[in-house]
């Protein structure tokens, strides 16, 4: 089981590392900033969690 954890684990950072934070409207930009509470309130309601997850 430890290397299933192990390779989703490398999988994800190698994938979170190639994500550019920056200006929204710049190129290559994947996510800019999130400015204030309101904002994140909104950002959090548009994403939802997938209901088929069974927590471990």
């Amino acid at each position: 089981m430890d290397s299933i954890h192990d390779a989703f684990v490398e999988g994800v950072v190698a994938k979170m590392k190639t994500l550019k934070v920056g200006h929204a409207l710049d190129e290559g930009i994947f996510m800019g900033p999130v400015v204030d509470d309101k904002q994140l309130a909104s950002n959090m309601a548009g994403s939802k969690k997938p209901s088929n997850l069974v927590p471990i």
